[in-house]
């Protein structure tokens, strides 16, 4: 269930998606507590969090972009494996790219491993700008984040 910690106290507006999960901003200890608990790592800095929301109350998804140096930063989305496969990772990862965009990052790192089947389609889906690399059964895309319009 959602807590009251666990929605950050930004004065985002939080937004319906067409997957009907409701995506707002978190908190940084929320975001650990998720990745944590299905054994994900988390970045090392987070510096924006958004969370996906079932029926408003549970959380079944996060994306975090962090470690960000200079124009750009890493990405991690997660969704829970019973709620894969209903469009939440892409809704996660366009609310993210316009996080993103917002704040000047120009480039987004994100790193799975090779046989992440939903990693690929997710990345393959969008219609964003990207380019991989496969080294040792991990891949690594490069998005390019489109300027704010």
């Amino acid at each position: 269930m959602l807590d009251r910690q666990a929605v950050a106290e930004d004065p985002v507006q939080v937004a319906m998606t067409t997957s009907g999960a409701r995506i707002a901003p978190l908190s940084e200890a929320t975001v650990r507590t998720f990745l944590a608990r299905l054994d994900q790592p988390a970045p090392e800095s987070v510096d924006a969090a958004l969370g996906a929301f079932e029926e408003g109350q549970t959380l079944i998804g996060v994306a975090a972009l962090g470690d960000r140096r200079n124009t750009g930063a890493s990405l991690t989305i997660v969704i829970v494996p019973a709620r894969r496969k209903l469009k939440i990772g892409s809704d996660l990862l366009h609310a993210a790219v316009a996080e993103a965009a917002s704040s000047g990052v120009k480039r987004l790192l994100v790193t799975y491993p090779e046989d992440a089947a939903g990693s690929v389609a997710l990345f393959r889906s969008s219609s964003l700008l990207t380019a991989r690399r496969r080294v040792g059964g991990e891949v690594t895309t490069v998005l390019l984040v489109p300027a704010p319009s």
